[in-house]
């Protein structure tokens, strides 16, 4: 609405302010943001050095045409009192067009004038920075939490949003990775390849997570049963067993799945079996053998039972006739019918499968 006003009393100032450069139009857009906020246009114009006796008596059109007149620098030094270092190259990279919001202008002010060291920091890798700038770049720089203020991150964040989801995501990891410092976070950072996203950064420290989301007490009393508690402990298991438990990272350090490695003797072969978080505690998903081998029916009842004890839920299927309902499920492409040694099997119900 100020634009609206200052080009209907200053005629086609934006229409001219094409023709100018970056560094130029951006001042012209900065001070208009300022219109709607705290600028006196009076006093601003009394430090443009503007005189009462000029035959333009509307402040507003006298401001236009200080913009049309008046080098740039001199405007913001008439704005600020003192133009912050670096200020003038951050404007000018911003390129030709207006910041989509109007609020963006008072951020950069204010980044640019606080005496904090994180603000500091901000402008210094502004200033660090190479190429063309995007407002949502500033806007996500001037968010970001403390750990994540790096060149490496301004240049893969590109708004509020992405910043604010990464400040989320790192604040997680920071509970569930012991290591997780601030200094190993930054330290991380100066590692990033050009050619990475910040996701595949953010994945390598969720591999190293050491905390679970939810503690598997239940398991501890079963000398038989270990957790894979950590990343490592994933990595070391998805190795040995030949699976994709590597992948499954993401899925255990944010609480959706649990996996557990039954091996009552070191000289038999071991079974992973994966289970599921619910409402009411775990339920079994699946078992697995080394390359995800299907556990033999005595061997998974073995499991079953000792998981049955710590109170995890077993599946089972409907009553039913069962050649009919294999009959079925096959017919409609009813997928997994058998549950990789998960689900009970035919004709016995769980308390018969633990009494054996």
């Amino acid at each position: 609405m100020k634009a609206i006003e200052l080009d209907a009393l200053t005629p086609s100032i934006i229409a001219t302010s094409f023709q100018w450069g970056s560094l130029r139009r951006q001042v012209m857009f900065l001070i208009i943001s300022q219109m709607s906020t705290t600028l006196d246009p009076s006093e601003f114009l009394s430090r443009c050095g503007g005189s009462d006796a000029e035959p333009i008596i509307d402040p507003i059109a006298r401001l236009g045409s200080a913009l049309l007149t008046q080098r740039p620098q001199h405007l913001l030094r008439a704005l600020l009192g003192t133009v912050p270092d670096g200020l003038i190259g951050t404007l000018r990279r911003l390129g030709p067009e207006p910041a989509e919001n109007p609020l963006f202008y008072t951020t950069l002010l204010r980044v640019f004038n606080s005496p904090q060291p994180a603000d500091r920091l901000r402008v210094r890798l502004l200033g660090q920075s190479t190429g063309p700038l995007r407002p949502g770049q500033i806007e996500g720089l001037a968010v970001l939490d403390s750990a994540m203020l790096h060149l490496s991150v301004l240049a893969r964040t590109k708004s509020v949003t992405e910043a604010q989801t990464l400040n989320n995501a790192v604040a997680y990891v920071r509970v569930r990775c012991s290591t997780a410092t601030d200094n190993a976070l930054r330290q991380s950072l100066d590692r990033i390849s050009e050619q990475r996203k910040i996701s595949h950064w953010f994945r390598r420290w969720a591999e190293r997570f050491d905390r679970l989301p939810v503690y598997a007490s239940p398991f501890v009393a079963d000398p038989t049963l270990r957790v894979l508690d950590s990343g490592p402990a994933l990595l070391d298991a998805g190795r040995r067993y030949g699976n994709c438990l590597a992948s499954k990272i993401g899925e255990v350090v944010t609480g959706r799945y649990l996996f557990i490695e039954h091996q009552p003797d070191p000289s038999l072969p071991g079974a992973i079996a994966e289970l599921r978080y619910t409402s009411k505690g775990y339920v079994l998903d699946g078992l697995y053998m080394k390359s995800n081998a299907s556990l033999p029916h005595d061997r998974a009842a073995t499991v079953r039972a000792h998981l049955a004890k710590c109170g995890v839920a077993i599946r089972c299927h409907v009553p039913g006739d069962e050649e009919q309902l294999k009959a079925t499920a096959k017919l409609l492409g009813v997928y997994d019918w058998r549950g990789h040694g998960g689900d009970m099997p035919w004709g016995l119900d769980l308390e018969e499968e633990l009494e054996g």
